[in-house]
């Protein structure tokens, strides 16, 4: 189905729109979760249009959106598939998207973010050529106000392969990079809509249980950053553990008990989301979470002295830290003049 034929839909707070199995050979539908992102979303729906790939449906859901998404949607040709449903977050967004798609292979934009206009022929071509991939995803740079932030990529050493242990304990993934066989996304159940956070992180680990990752190494997607990005959110933490307990339920052969890849990742992230908690001086948190991990059996020297400090009073806490601050810098300048 060349792109610019896709009949024009207009589906209103729908329960379900269902097509299965494994979709126009050929075809990629583009899902964007909608979300008060009228600024934005033209320019990705640009970058959708400009691709050299042409055989594309695009699908936007609009979860809920107060501003005027609605009425900018409308305005983006009768090309686009269009979804409107109760907010319910970016991962039932996405899964009514996954519903609705028709392609072979669906692709995820978030309605902030902007493609390369080679994006999708290059990852196509990849899974067409390997088969063995569930999805594929690619490098990305940040931008903002439409200038690119220095040369910085991300992740600069991408991996491929069987990488489910790897994506447990790190995080190397942008979701508007993924290009996913429809069929794969579908045996997966889509993303996990109970997840406040770390949904996309669930998601790539149901693939990569039972299935090569593949990645084209080198920047595809511009990712805009902005004081609105659900990532710059102070709770986006705690998903992150939320996301291993899903894991092991759904896959109980690698419960930390059993499995020491996912005991090592409660322990990695487990000490970043302590650290955090800390710093923002949210205490209680910071002990829920380490009977937590203790009670997994995760052991610690670092997670224990941040539970210990926890206990002591406010003004030692901050003493302790002008402390360290001294000494951090002190011992930056004794390296400078070392090197000298």
């Amino acid at each position: 189905m060349p792109f610019g034929q896709t009949t024009a839909q207009a589906i209103d707070e729908i329960d379900e729109v269902s097509h299965g199995g494994a979709g126009v050979a050929g075809l990629v539908s583009v899902i964007i979760p909608a979300y008060n992102c009228a600024q934005y979303l033209y320019q990705a729906v640009e970058s959708i249009r400009n691709q050299t790939y042409r055989s594309l449906e695009i699908i936007i859901v609009d979860d809920g959106s107060t501003d005027s998404t609605p009425e900018v949607i409308k305005t983006l040709g009768d090309d686009i598939i269009s979804i409107r449903q109760p907010n319910g977050g970016p991962a039932k967004a996405r899964n009514k998207g996954i519903d609705a798609a028709t392609g072979e292979f669906t692709a995820f934009l978030d309605a902030d973010d902007v493609w390369l206009p080679s994006k999708l022929k290059k990852q196509i071509d990849y899974l067409v050529t390997h088969p063995e991939v569930g999805f594929v995803y690619s490098q990305i740079t940040n931008f903002v106000d439409g200038q690119t932030i220095g040369d910085e990529v991300f992740p600069q050493r991408p991996i491929s392969g069987l990488i489910f242990d790897e994506l447990l304990s790190d995080t190397i993934i942008q979701l508007s990079s993924v290009v996913v066989r429809t069929e794969i996304a579908r045996q997966v159940d889509g993303f996990d809509g109970s997840l406040l956070t770390a949904e996309d992180t669930n998601f790539y680990l149901k693939v990569a249980y039972a299935h090569h990752i593949g990645v084209v190494p080198e920047v595809l997607l511009l990712r805009r950053l902005h004081a609105s990005n659900l990532s710059f959110r102070a709770d986006i933490p705690f998903g992150t553990l939320d996301n291993l307990d899903r894991i092991a339920e759904r896959y109980p052969e690698v419960h930390p008990a059993r499995y020491p890849p996912m005991l090592n990742a409660y322990k990695i992230r487990g000490e970043a989301l302590i650290k955090d908690c800390f710093h923002k001086g949210e205490y209680r948190k910071v002990r829920e979470i380490f009977s937590k991990l203790v009670g997994l059996k995760v052991r610690s020297s670092s997670l224990l002295a941040y539970r210990i400090l926890t206990f002591l009073p406010d003004s030692l806490v901050h003493a302790l830290r002008m402390i360290r601050k001294v000494m951090m810098h002190l011992i930056k300048c004794l390296s400078g003049r070392l090197t000298l």
